[in-house]
């Protein structure tokens, strides 16, 4: 045994010497977590804990973000244990590996993983691993530095115990550090953990290849540490724009993003993803699989920084040039969110990567919220992004708010956007006590797509911070989704990747389907006709033109050198919610142009293409489609060859469509069905229930025995008319929760069909106590009648400088109630155009601090004039609360008289509340009265008439004005 010892001990001491040798190359890794990917992975036992949050958070690290993670423990002293991937590094004495922890829970220990690739651990039958111990955190709610070294005798320890438990004989092992490992015990609560500036040093890269001895497993140690050896992995890619199109090997480009979240590479590649961004690419344990999927990579480049870690100007440092280790990096990704004064700033990152690129030239992106016109001047792929889905912002909003934005770019800058996938990180964070938590219907990922492609967007991220390989009813459904979308941009490439601005063509239809209300002959209830008007103004039994707003129901025209492509869509209000039908039948289109001898061909993923009537029109070309399903896909051409190309690739995916289709459909109908019942218990349900999820089923059905006599085009038929009546029956309880809310954003619980029962938990519980207009005010300055009072009780009043707009907020003497209001006011500067665009909220006042305690309900209340239009900004003026943020905002922007407006927020977590009054265009903003009461919500009550929603409708409503939160006009 101590001659075992000995030549270990001599292994080490030439490792030392080693180090001497090589001290040339030896380098440094660190991960500062400024980029939107999370780093760490999580691992505990499901029954023991669950994750609240996993993410980046701008502001809460030692300097700039940190990962921050919240795990929710369910009892003593469950296990946790979070890894990081670090490049493979050869162990000496020196090296060492450091963090920043902050934790609310002390007692977690830092380690290191340590692999010996010529060593089979005989358990496992892989290369055995040491964990070498470090610090403990022992400063619970302070930053603290854990720090882990692998030094000789800590390396001894380790091999002289595996020796002994496993009798192994290790001689002068080869050995590199490629994890570092956070892991500790937790009590039955809720912990959080920060993670700040990881460090590792001197890092000598680890080879396999110089490895000795090399038994047959040793070959899948070496795939994790070394890059593919494939040439073509190795070369760095040829990308660039010509004539404003992307091109990569000189081919035309679309870029599919995806964040990545530890997914399996051939699961991004069969959803049809192009683009992964990774936080780091020289960890080529994750690059390396997923080029071999034939998949890019973006990722965050190094920025110049000082001694004491401060990110350095252009003109005063530059970065080294980048080496083959960059070779998988399609494109430089500097994150999400930017703005031009950030950390770095982004001309001075710009310039240092550029001139460390030269070799490469490699596209530069980053999505900014800011002054798109001068970040179009420093990147060349220019994300205008804004999650919309649950808010105030309706999806032609979102679409006319991109097009908005990418003029304020320079003419023909490249476009791109993140498309929302789950609900927003605030929305998340409060749901996390819930059981029915809000969901993204497949739908709301289809319209905001196809909105991107009309706004001109020549580029698509899905915005992801979990998983899409979850194994959840929703992560599937969220999967199925990406995939089938994927499969029509692809088919689309030749028209969406040309550098043609959209035309947008107004539409008309006919409602001719069949009334869903009047099923196996019944009587439609009494509630028909409101729904009927939620479900897209559809006629019962005539063809009568529906009356629409125009900008709703728009098609996109896109053209290319081989025909055009027209993409109608309808993109309801209040889509961003609970979409509704969003089908109907007989839709005209006048195509400008047109062309004389082209004809028109309906586009789907399961057919081969369908001959279109078309007639001349005065202007163009009158073209019919038989039937419109939220979104269509129409080829203008008169290029023969191109229609049998676009046949031949249909054949070869409308298989694998179908199936896709159909399980899609059968999700979504497991999924309402369980909610309806769900809200039948509670007393709400809707009499029309039993007969859309009978069709729905029924259709499903139908669409299976398709499938399986390979009729493709007819099986993917049945599932959309499953998907209707599923969307029916949504809507349908949707309109009936919200059939006197002036907001739908008023009810956190009230902005997915998937949260609903919650919402109508929260309501019967508030039913219990009474007047709620009769609780104390927590901000009785919210009345606006003294100015001094504002400034005694730290009102805050932000303005955004703007050259072309003057903007204030003062108190004004007001009319009704009281004799002073707040106003908010923003007009252009004398001599600039009314017409201007406003990126930046002009003037915004914040409210002090409102102390709320957990498991408290909020009630914000106010009377707001909005006295002419707003102008500038799709928001108009948003109210707000900082527990939701602008996402859950009540919007105001026609022209109204003092009406009253209503936040209702249950509290998580005990916390100073704001409430944030912003116009975000021109115009102005009258406010008075304005109250937060906080109150202890009565116990969970028996549903009303349970279980018989079936047969009549409830009679209770959440907003009865005689029951609960009586919202009177105004007096004066």
């Amino acid at each position: 045994m101590s001659r075992q010892i000995t030549s270990t001990g001599h292994s080490l001491m030439m490792a030392g010497l080693l180090l001497l040798s090589v001290s040339g190359v030896a380098e440094e890794f660190r991960q500062e977590f400024e980029s939107p990917e999370v780093a760490w992975q999580v691992r505990f036992l499901s029954r023991e804990a669950e994750i609240a949050i996993h993410e980046r958070r701008r502001g809460v690290g030692r300097s700039g973000s940190a990962e921050f993670i919240r795990v929710i423990s369910k009892r003593e002293n469950s296990r946790i244990r979070l890894e990081s991937s670090v490049p493979a590094a050869t162990v000496f004495d020196e090296l060492e590996a450091s963090v920043w922890v902050k934790s609310t829970h002390e007692g977690f220990a830092f380690a290191v993983r340590v692999t010996l690739p010529e060593v089979m651990d005989p358990e496992t039958n892989s290369a055995l691993t040491l964990l070498i111990m470090g610090d403990r955190y022992q400063q619970a709610g302070r930053w603290q530095q854990l720090k882990c070294r692998t030094t000789d005798r800590s390396i001894s320890d380790q091999l002289r115990l595996q020796r002994s438990l496993k009798q192994l004989k290790i001689l002068s092992p080869a050995m590199f550090v490629d994890q570092v490992i956070i892991e500790g015990q937790l009590p039955p609560e809720s912990v959080q953990i920060q993670f700040d500036d990881l460090l590792v040093t001197p890092v000598v890269p680890f080879r396999a290849s110089e490895s000795k001895g090399k038994p047959e497993f040793i070959q899948q140690v070496r795939q994790t540490v070394e890059e593919p050896v494939s040439p073509d992995h190795r070369k760095a890619p040829s990308v660039r724009f010509s004539l404003h199109r992307l091109q990569v090997e000189s081919q035309p480009f679309f870029p599919r993003i995806i964040t990545h979240q530890q997914e399996r590479p051939d699961v991004l590649a069969s959803a049809g993803l192009n683009v992964v961004w990774v936080p780091d690419y020289e960890n080529t344990s994750v690059t390396g699989p997923i080029r071999r999927q034939g998949l890019w990579i973006t990722s965050a480049p190094p920025y110049a920084k000082g001694a004491d870690g401060e990110p350095l100007e252009s003109e005063d440092a530059s970065l080294l040039p980048f080496g083959s280790n960059t070779s998988p990096v399609l494109f430089w990704m500097l994150g999400a969110r930017m703005t031009l004064n950030g950390h770095p700033r982004l001309s001075s990152w710009t310039n240092q990567i550029r001139d460390a690129d030269r070799l490469n030239k490699r596209p530069i992106a980053a999505d900014v919220i800011e002054n798109e016109r001068l970040a179009s001047r420093h990147v060349d792929m220019l994300g205008i992004s804004r999650h919309v889905i649950h808010s105030h912002c309706s999806l032609a909003d979102y679409r006319d708010w991109m097009i908005q934005r990418r003029e304020q770019s320079w003419p023909d800058t490249f476009c791109w956007t993140w498309i929302q996938t789950e609900p927003v990180p605030s929305m998340a964070d409060l749901a996390r006590g819930i059981e029915s938590r809000p969901q993204l219907e497949p739908e709301q990922l289809r319209l905001q797509v196809y909105a991107a492609l009309a706004a001109g967007c020549r580029g698509l991220g899905f915005w992801t911070t979990t998983s899409l390989s979850e194994e959840t009813p929703a992560a599937r459904e969220r999967l199925l989704t990406l995939t089938l979308l994927n499969l029509e941009l692809e088919l689309f490439e030749p028209w969406i990747t040309s550098g043609g601005k959209p035309e947008l063509v107004p539409f008309h239809l006919e409602a001719s389907r069949p009334d869903p209300w009047a099923l196996n002959g019944k009587n439609r209830s009494s509630d028909a006709g409101k729904l009927e008007k939620a479900s897209n103004g559809k006629q019962p039994n005539g063809k009568s033109p529906v009356t629409k707003p125009s900008r709703e129901m728009q098609a996109a025209l896109l053209s290319s050198d081989r025909g055009a492509l027209l993409l109608p869509m309808w993109l309801e209000e209040n889509s961003q919610f609970v979409p509704g039908p969003l089908t109907a039948r007989n839709l005209t289109i006048t195509v400008p142009g047109g062309g004389e001898t082209a004809a028109a061909w309906e586009i789907t993923t399961t057919g081969r293409l369908r001959h279109l009537d078309r007639e001349p029109a005065a202007g163009g070309v009158k073209i019919k489609l038989p039937r419109l399903d939220q979104t269509a896909a129409i080829l203008i051409t008169s290029d023969p060859t191109l229609v049998e190309e676009l046949n031949q690739k249909i054949a070869s995916i409308q298989d694998r469509s179908a199936h896709l289709i159909v399980e899609l459909a059968r999700l979504k109908l497991d999924r309402t069905r369980q909610i309806d019942q769900e809200l039948q218990n509670l007393g709400v349900g809707r009499p029309e229930a039993w007969r859309w999820l009978g069709e729905a089923k029924q259709q499903l059905e139908k669409g299976d025995s398709a499938l399986k006599l390979q009729q493709y085009a007819i099986a993917r038929q049945h599932a959309d008319e499953s998907l209707l009546y599923s969307r029916f029956l949504q809507r349908a309880h949707w309109d009936y929760a919200n059939q006197r809310r002036s907001s739908a954003t008023s009810s956190p619980w009230n902005i997915s069909f998937q949260s609903l029962p919650e919402h109508w938990k929260l309501v019967h519980r508030l039913e219990k106590l009474g007047d709620l207009d009769a609780m104390e005010n927590l901000l009785p300055s919210g009345e606006f009648e003294d100015l001094g009072t504002l400034v005694a009780e730290h009102w805050q009043h932000e303005q955004a400088m703007q050259d072309t707009v003057e903007s204030m907020a003062g108190l004004l003497p007001s009319t009704k109630q009281g004799k002073l209001c707040l106003r908010l006011s923003a007009v252009p500067i004398a001599g600039t155009s009314a017409l201007i665009a406003v990126s930046t909220a002009p003037v915004t006042v914040v409210s002090p601090g409102v102390t709320v305690q957990t498991g408290q309900v909020v009630r914000i209340t106010g009377w707001a004039k909005v006295p002419t239009t707003i102008s500038g900004s799709v928001d108009g003026a948003l109210i707000y609360d900082s527990l939701l943020g602008k996402s859950g905002a009540v919007r105001l922007r026609l022209p109204q008289d003092w009406q009253r407006f209503e936040l209702v927020r249950p509290i998580p977590e005990s916390q100073e509340l704001t409430v944030s009054l912003s116009l975000q265009g021109l115009g102005e903003l009258w406010i008075d009265d304005l109250k937060v009461t906080a109150f202890e919500p009565g116990p969970e009550t028996a549903p009303l008439s349970p279980m018989k929603s079936a047969i009549e409708p409830a009679r209770f409503s959440p907003l009865d004005m005689r029951r609960l939160n009586p919202l009177q006009r105004r007096k004066p």
